[in-house]
């Protein structure tokens, strides 16, 4: 187990067909301690599912849409895991339903496509933000580590979500002497 005890902050859970279904799946077969978000009501159930089925130590709501959710977020997670985070993995995608209706060229508009790239681009950078301003993530030395196993996959029945909206990135900060580094694979 190349994980046992490592902790993950998981985002984008959003059915057992979900890519970060699979990588909550893997990340907890390798041992690794989880605390898993949920974006609404809607969402939490299936979120307290994965919770349940992967042993997660926490779930926390999550509204990527609310700059306030990510400091609650940060503050959440000081409270469950003093010693800090090894690691995140942001795995949101979304766009309107209206826009993934039809041809791409005909149901996009300039507000759904900024919708979408707000919610699924721009809170990686603020997840990122969040995480990485925390004093307590900085100060922890930290090894880098990669989840190789991801069994799900996207099919082209969810709705032909957007390659270049749906982003399936995992972030991992880690300590070289006094410089640090955001390591990002996607």
């Amino acid at each position: 187990m190349i994980l046992k005890d490592k902790r993950f902050v998981l985002t984008g859970i959003a059915s057992k067909r979900s890519i970060a279904w699979g990588i909550a799946q893997s990340l907890s077969e390798q041992g690794a301690k989880l605390v898993l978000t949920y974006p609404n009501d809607k969402i939490k159930k299936r979120v307290d599912m994965a919770a349940a089925e992967f042993g997660a130590e926490a779930v926390l709501e999550l509204d990527v849409g609310d700059d306030g959710h990510f400091a609650d977020l940060t503050r959440s997670l000081e409270s469950i895991w003093p010693e800090g985070i090894d690691g995140a993995v942001h795995a949101i995608g979304f766009a309107p339903a209206d826009q993934l209706d039809g041809d791409f060229t005909s149901v996009t508009t300039r507000e759904g496509f900024a919708v979408a790239h707000d919610i699924s681009s721009y809170s990686f950078i603020a997840l990122a933000k969040a995480l990485w301003s925390t004093t307590w993530l900085i100060l922890k030395p930290l090894k880098c580590y990669v989840v190789h196993k991801v069994p799900y996959l996207v099919k082209t029945h969810h709705r032909a979500q957007y390659s270049f909206v749906l982003l399936l990135l995992v972030i991992k900060i880690q300590m070289t002497s006094s410089k640090a580094q955001l390591v990002i694979m996607a």
